[in-house]
């Protein structure tokens, strides 16, 4: 059976029904590489695209903020990867920012070019930090159906714990 780019393997396992779909290797990585260079577009446009002259005090904060949660969040997870293949005995985690949302990472990210659409805020870098939102929503959709798949807690991870946003979504 041919798989499209992006589409699933409906092939399964005879032995095994429960066996999940596979993702098309080439598919998975042409449309993850285009979310990962959306992303650092719409966060190149909205940094570069800002005044860095004179920012504002508060708008530093937001960003210094989405720093510290997104290098925290890095020395959690031991590794920092754009990828979201696992690494050969890889475990879910669950601990430091990650009890408290799914994916701090993007958080982190949000925050800190929150900062930036604080500091300049026009109706294009808010359409830039939407469009930053809506890329990150996708990965975050595509990286949950992966982890769905190898790890069994991840079900009961996720019941207690928000995506993006602590207590919220």
């Amino acid at each position: 059976m041919r798989s499209l780019p992006g589409s699933f393997n409906r092939k399964r396992n005879v032995n095994d029904p429960k066996t999940p779909p596979r993702a098309s290797p080439s598919g998975e990585r042409f449309i993850f590489g285009l979310l990962v260079f959306a992303q650092f577009a719409f966060v190149g446009l909205l940094v570069f695209g800002s005044n860095p002259v004179n920012p504002k005090w508060f708008a530093w904060f937001v960003s210094s903020s989405g720093l510290v949660l997104g290098l925290s969040a890095i020395c959690t997870m031991g590794r920092f990867n754009i990828s979201p293949r696992l690494k050969p005995n890889a475990k879910l985690m669950t601990k430091g920012p990650y009890a408290l949302v799914r994916h701090p990472m993007y958080l982190a990210l949000l925050i800190y070019c929150g900062g930036y659409l604080i500091n300049h805020f026009t109706q294009t870098s808010l359409a830039l930090w939407l469009g930053l939102l809506l890329v990150l929503a996708c990965k975050i959709n595509y990286e949950e159906r992966i982890l769905r798949t190898q790890f069994s807690e991840y079900a009961t991870y996720a019941k207690r714990t928000k995506r993006i946003v602590p207590f919220i979504f």
